[in-house]
């Protein structure tokens, strides 16, 4: 029997994609927010605002990345992540019902990739409940966005 190659191995299953030691989730720092903030690529923010948070993203530059975690739940007001001027917003959000008990009522929100600039977070319909994670990494025209959130009722696009 032949000596075993882990990286051959691994070479093998991932094709031609390169293997790299970078981390995909390695952020620069971490910040913790209770109020408004205009946000830096980067971070990883975690936010508790119970009355709602304004969080306004910088230009996007291909391949930024911020990270929001909601450490609190939305309980008035709205809590938004707005786009600088230009900059459009693609991607998605994965709402689980929290209001109906059943393990796997998930809805999907796509952005329509034309002129959404606003994520909005209202404690209920459109997430906001604490856990709730929204990624976004830059690109030439904007940010994509990957969020998976908790709301209740009638789930609707956090997406404007």
């Amino acid at each position: 029997m032949g000596h075993f190659d882990e990286m051959s191995a691994v070479k093998a299953i991932v094709g031609t994609s390169r293997i790299t030691n970078r981390r995909d989730d390695y952020y620069n720092g971490f910040s913790a927010k209770t109020a408004a903030f205009t946000a830096a690529a980067g971070f990883e923010y975690t936010v508790n605002d119970a009355d709602g948070c304004a969080i306004v993203l910088p230009a996007a530059v291909e391949g930024a990345r911020i990270s929001v975690v909601l450490s609190g739940d939305v309980t008035s007001n709205t809590t938004t992540i707005t786009a600088a001027a230009g900059d459009i917003l693609a991607g998605y959000a994965l709402i689980r019902d929290e209001a109906d008990g059943a393990e796997n009522d998930f809805k999907f929100f796509a952005a329509d990739n034309t002129d959404d600039l606003v994520i909005t977070l209202n404690g209920g319909t459109t997430g906001g409940l604490i856990g709730d994670r929204i990624e976004l990494v830059g690109r030439a025209d904007g940010w994509n966005v990957r969020a998976v959130l908790s709301g209740a009722g009638t789930l609707a696009t956090p997406f404007s």
